[in-house]
């Protein structure tokens, strides 16, 4: 799988390369009126590039962005096209909500609509953001007024890439996003290398980059410091009945400062065959709240499934002013949004019941027997400075989590040790705290 992955990514490099080059085939925004002033708004201007661009070179067009502080609305992108940001290029995202279109949200999620991305491509192939410059959301206003609950939309993500493929995002910072910062959605082919995607650690919901119902995707080399999950697979939601699995995502040499690397809670269209390697959970100060979680919800079906966590750094796990009451290596749950000790799995789930509104409910019919399954997934060679709990792994009387192996998982110092709950079939060796969970 990560050989054909490899393959897959040199020849779409290869025709990336090749539009970059192309001198005559490079339209840069200032000729069309872009001015590096952050004061005059430059969205017809680019979009106007984008535009003249495609149609001069529509088999590999590149939109640069020279060194300059740029105010913009959402741009939307086309196929073949590469969007280059020089060194000292700063593309920023107005406040204003009339700059940003109101589309559907993706996933789609019965009327819930939202402000367009920042950057934003709808069935694209071919299409790359690349260089050194950066790509700021410019999300404090619109934090605020989410805060004060005024906006009438969700919030915009900084970078969406809907039902595309042949995606290349590299080198550029990517920050302060409204919302999400990077979400491939229904897209396949994605390599994401050398990036460095930042927000607020205090602000929640900017996440690093989700990989939603995705194909065939590498990301390596990159730094991701948030306020929510730094690496997020996702997979289908069962609110919208559009279940499209993640299958194929390598995450290597990558560095999560703030928070963890998480899997769900969206898992209704399957997650299946991750590797997440060589890479490092941790913070140059303080601590992390948790490092990996993996969750899903009990009544949406799917499920996680062939999924390795090898050669992992992962730095003192605690309690943080953001999360001051987490301190957790490995949380895994079906139960997501259970909220009452009433719904304890200690208690056992009652017949063709589930938890709701911190109760157990008589399961709606529409729903009865669906359950997510969780199942062989690998730790391996990882080493924890600290933590309070070793982890928490809960499945469901319905649905237990199987075929875990620990091999070589060491937490050096803590405080409470493994606590599991409809778990069996695992396999351990050289872990600690000592695994007596089966």
């Amino acid at each position: 799988l990560i050989e054909k992955m490899t393959l897959k990514v040199a020849l779409f490099l290869a025709f990336a390369c090749a539009a970059v080059l192309a001198d005559d085939c490079a339209c840069n925004i200032q000729d069309y009126g872009a001015k590096p002033d952050n004061t005059t708004l430059a969205t017809t201007a680019i979009q106007a590039t984008i535009a003249a661009c495609a149609t001069k070179c529509p088999h590999g067009a590149t939109i640069v962005v020279p060194s300059g502080h740029f105010l913009t609305g959402s741009v939307l992108l086309q196929s073949n096209m590469t969007l280059s940001l020089e060194t000292g290029a700063l593309l920023t995202g107005v406040s204003s909500q009339a700059a940003y279109p109101i589309v559907p949200f993706e996933p789609p999620m019965g009327d819930t609509m939202c402000y367009r991305a920042l950057i934003a491509c709808y069935n694209c192939s071919n299409f790359a953001i690349i260089g050194n410059g950066t790509i700021d959301g410019n999300g404090y206003q619109w934090w605020a007024n989410y805060t004060k609950g005024v906006l009438k939309y969700q919030r915009p993500k900084l970078v969406e890439i809907v039902h595309s493929n042949n995606i290349r995002l590299q080198g550029f910072t990517a920050q302060n996003s409204a919302f999400w910062t990077i979400h491939p959605i229904f897209s396949r082919d994605i390599y994401v290398s050398d990036m460095t995607i930042l927000a607020p650690r205090l602000i929640g919901n900017t996440d690093g980059i989700d990989l939603d119902s995705c194909v065939n995707v590498t990301m390596v080399d990159s730094l991701v410091d948030v306020g929510d999950d730094g690496i997020c697979i996702k997979a289908g939601s069962d609110r919208t009945r559009t279940r499209i699995a993640t299958d194929g995502i390598l995450v290597e040499r990558c560095r999560i400062w703030s928070r963890n690397f998480a899997i769900g809670s969206d898992v209704s269209g399957w997650v299946r065959n991750v590797v997440v390697r060589n890479s490092i959970i941790s913070t140059p100060e303080g601590s992390v709240p948790w490092a990996i979680k993996i969750k899903g919800h009990q009544t949406d079906g799917g499920g996680v499934e062939n999924i390795s966590f090898v050669n992992l750094t992962v730095g003192p796990i605690g309690p943080t002013p953001q999360q001051p009451h987490s301190s957790v290596f490995l949380d895994m749950y079906m139960n997501y949004g259970a909220s009452s000790s009433a719904c304890s799995p200690t208690s056992g789930t009652p017949h063709n019941h589930v938890c709701m509104d911190g109760a157990w409910r008589h399961r709606p019919a529409v729903l009865a027997g669906i359950a997510p399954v969780f199942r062989n997934i690998l730790f391996e060679n990882i080493t924890v400075a600290s933590a309070n709990d070793a982890g928490t792994i809960t499945g469901l009387v319905n649905s237990n989590v199987t075929g875990m192996v620990f091999r070589n998982v060491v937490i050096k110092e803590y405080e409470k040790p493994w606590s599991c709950h409809y778990v069996n079939e695992t396999q351990a060796s050289s872990i600690s705290p000592k695994w007596d969970c089966n």
